[in-house]
């Protein structure tokens, strides 16, 4: 198996640290990522025995951040938990694993904790960064992982060129089916959430249909978001500045999820739901302490549920968990456990039945047994 930059496309940390001690420590994680990048973009060398001490001081570091970062008043109070907590459970699972031997187990859980990143750094708008003086000398020969990597740390500008060429260039390029199709994703949540113009988005996917040797599926993926973004971009901006409105808007845009219905192939709906949760991530940034955040978590797990299907401790598990476990004895509670229950179901069923894990049938008893008793039953 082939280990990939690429692994949970998780959203928000980096972009939205606005306060000052949280903005010095995600620079200085930042600068962590930095030392260990060497290592991560090579196999080899992260197994080397005589890198082991280096490797393993800066995970510690990373770890000892994660943590400090997790507990900031201002990430505890937004939806910036939910990847935190996830990204510091990774790092320790990575270093955990690195010390017990297992080398090419612990690269594959780091790079998809890093991977983790992605998805937060594109939940709201953001400046691209320039990092051509840390990455210098240090670009990698497979120009997607040096995408992925640009777009780690925020260097937009950078990484969408690359994606350009990784798309317009196949397949004389050798770029992966999944790259070509990955780097196209990044691009739809770079210009839906991060810079949101629809019409950019639109322009950019039909200079991409100008490459007549990609695949029939990579083309009606492209289209399709195409035309949507077209469509979309004509649709009012709702004016979410109250609860109300929020509730409102975020109802009207999910009305079919909460009606029990879901199409993973309707590009509309998906991108609609992609712009609806960048709405919703800044939303409770600017109201951390507004009576929806369960009802958000909630809709969130919905909008998320079409970019992150199939993938174990994804957003939209997080956020059911973390409605469930902070606001029990709210009313959504029984809808967010109910939504997790179905997810946990769909995740571990296969031809041969269902095989929920001890561990997960566990986790699901103990929050149905946290909402019956704080409602009394």
């Amino acid at each position: 198996m082939q280990l990939r930059w690429t692994s949970i496309p998780l959203l928000l940390i980096f972009a939205c640290a606005t306060q000052a001690k949280v903005k010095t420590q995600m620079d200085e994680m930042l600068q962590h990522i930095a030392e260990l990048k060497p290592f991560v973009t090579s196999p080899t060398k992260y197994a080397a025995p005589e890198n082991s001490p280096e490797i393993n001081s800066v995970l510690t570091k990373m770890v000892a951040l994660s943590a400090k970062i997790k507990h900031d008043d201002k990430v505890k109070s937004t939806a910036l938990q939910v990847p935190a907590t996830a990204f510091e459970t990774q790092l320790q699972d990575a270093q955990r694993v690195f010390n017990s031997g297992n080398k090419s187990y612990s690269l594959w859980m780091l790079r998809s904790s890093l991977s983790n990143c992605i998805s937060c750094h594109t939940q709201m708008p953001a400046q691209s960064t320039s990092f051509a003086i840390r990455n210098k000398d240090q670009n990698l020969v497979n120009l997607f992982q040096e995408a992925e990597f640009l777009f780690i740390v925020r260097n937009f500008d950078k990484a969408l060129e690359f994606y350009n060429k990784i798309i317009g260039e196949f397949p004389s390029n050798k770029a992966l089916v999944q790259d070509v199709e990955t780097a196209v994703i990044r691009k739809i949540f770079y210009y839906t959430r991060i810079s949101r113009n629809l019409k950019d988005l639109a322009k950019s996917l039909d200079n991409d249909l100008k490459n007549k040797n990609l695949l029939p599926a990579t083309v009606a993926i492209i289209k399709g978001y195409k035309e949507a973004a077209n469509t979309i971009a004509q649709e009012p901006v709702p004016a979410m500045t109250t609860d109300a409105a929020t509730r409102t808007y975020a109802e009207k845009i999910l009305r079919k999820e909460l009606a029990g219905g879901l199409s993973y192939e309707d590009s509309r709906q998906n991108l609609r739901n992609l712009r609806l949760s960048g709405f919703l991530y800044e939303y409770l940034d600017k109201h951390p302490e507004t009576n929806l955040k369960p009802d958000i978590y909630y809709w969130l797990s919905f909008c998320e549920s079409r970019w992150e299907r199939g993938l174990q401790d994804s957003l939209p598990e997080l956020y059911l968990k973390k409605c469930v476990t902070e606001f029990p004895s709210n009313p959504v509670a029984k809808k967010c456990f109910k939504e997790f229950k179905d997810l946990m179901i769909i995740g571990y069923s296969g031809s041969g039945g269902t095989n929920i894990p001890a561990d997960v049938s566990a986790e699901m008893e103990k929050m149905q047994t946290l909402i019956e008793t704080r409602n009394g039953k």
